[in-house]
């Protein structure tokens, strides 16, 4: 106890302990008296683990400074997942925007970069015909609708057409059972859509156009000479035209076809109509012929077996004349058949000046057809291209010589190669 006075006053001031003044006087580090905990803190009477009942300063202090740093870091945690979750929120709306805007103003045409290889508008198979003969296949018919036309292309035995197995003909990819590939192999070459084949002997067909007095050039025995395929396939489409009516229904029902033969006849079915009216044309796959050792095939001709399909040459305003000098009957009818494919207007066929001894196949052509005159020539596999001013505006003159040989057999001769 301490006696204190102030002019004449005494007063007695109780004693307090230094650690008690000091406490009750000095903040704590947040602002607020020692006693007087902040908010979150837990309650005074809460002691140190391992120090139970102490309630000295130095544990208080030292229970304190422990509980601020826990409840800093808690408030740091807070604070970062308030900010995780404000970043979360922004990206979910951002792109909730994004697909909102897609969807109202729409994504980029589908038709710009989707390509496929079946024509539109003709969602139906086309119908394959094999020839087969003592074993063997000369010729496979592809019979290709257009609208109210068509067109029966016709193909020789050994086309040579890639696979995922690499090159073979379709005779050999029919022979081995591989009718699918098959399949796969000519719809991706000609960009077109085909059914599963039919199969036919050569023999039947022929017994079935003499029972339809059916004429025409047709061998008896197929043997791949130049410009057969074709023949082949004006004799097949004359049978589709001749069982087209009710009074030709017998024609086909009397053929025996193997393969899927119920497929074809209602392929027949739906075209013959068409073919008996003249509607539809025969065309032979062209292309290069090479002969080795042991192996022979045809390169074909891709682009211009497309175009005679889908009738998209541009041929219109050209007339095209075919004239015969180098004296083989008959030529100049078959070439003409084959480039009339294309859509030129055809001139009569004849006979050309110093027939039948022209050597040298010559193109004549006006000059505003030079064009067209070359894609003939290409379609023929050579000739001498020659710029006639004479000649009326889009008119081409072909003249045949004797060194000519239709495309289907152009031949470079035996070459050193080894078969595919």
């Amino acid at each position: 106890m301490t006696i204190v006075g102030d002019g004449g006053t005494l007063k007695e001031v109780p004693e307090r302990s230094p650690a008690a003044g000091s406490s009750a006087e000095r903040p704590s580090p947040d602002g607020s008296p020692v006693g007087q905990e902040p908010d979150g803190y837990p309650p005074e009477e809460s002691v140190l683990p391992g120090r139970p009942g102490s309630d000295s300063a130095g544990a208080r202090q030292y229970r304190s400074r422990s509980e601020r740093r826990t409840y800093r870091r808690a408030v740091r945690r807070r604070k970062l997942r308030r900010r995780i979750g404000i970043v979360f929120a922004g990206t979910v709306i951002v792109v909730a925007v994004v697909v909102a805007l897609f969807l109202l103003l729409g994504g980029p045409e589908m038709e710009e970069v989707v390509a496929t290889t079946v024509p539109v508008g003709n969602p139906d198979p086309d119908a394959l015909l094999v020839i087969e003969q003592d074993g063997a296949i000369p010729v496979m018919l592809l019979f290709h609708p257009r609208e109210a036309t068509g067109v029966v292309l016709a193909m020789p035995g050994l086309t040579l057409l890639k696979t995922s197995e690499g090159f073979k003909t379709l005779a050999e990819l029919q022979l081995v059972g591989q009718e699918e590939t098959l399949q796969t192999a000519l719809a991706e070459a000609l960009q077109v859509q085909i059914g599963a084949p039919a199969t036919v002997e050569w023999a039947a067909l022929l017994e079935a156009a003499e029972r339809s007095e059916i004429a025409g050039p047709a061998p008896e025995t197929l043997s791949g000479d130049a410009g057969e395929a074709l023949r082949v396939g004006r004799l097949v489409l004359a049978l589709v035209g001749a069982g087209a009516g009710s009074e030709g229904a017998q024609v086909w029902a009397g053929v025996p076809l193997g393969g899927d033969a119920e497929g074809f006849r209602e392929a027949l079915g739906a075209s013959g109509r068409e073919v008996g009216a003249g509607g539809w044309d025969a065309a032979e796959l062209t292309g290069r012929l090479v002969e080795g050792t042991g192996f022979q095939y045809l390169e074909p001709d891709v682009q211009m077996a497309r175009a005679l399909l889908t009738g998209t040459t541009e041929a219109t305003g050209i007339s095209l004349q075919v004239l015969n000098g180098s004296g083989e009957v008959g030529i100049a009818q078959e070439v003409g058949a084959l480039l009339g494919q294309l859509g030129y207007t055809m001139l009569p066929a004849g006979n050309a000046p110093g027939f039948p001894d022209v050597e040298q196949t010559r193109i004549e052509t006006s000059p505003d057809a030079v064009a067209h005159a070359r894609q003939v020539r290409a379609l023929l596999g050579g000739g001498l291209l020659d710029e006639e001013p004479s000649l009326e505006s889009g008119q081409v003159v072909v003249i045949l010589g004797k060194d000519y040989v239709l495309p289907a057999t152009t031949s470079t001769g035996p070459v050193d190669e080894e078969a595919p």
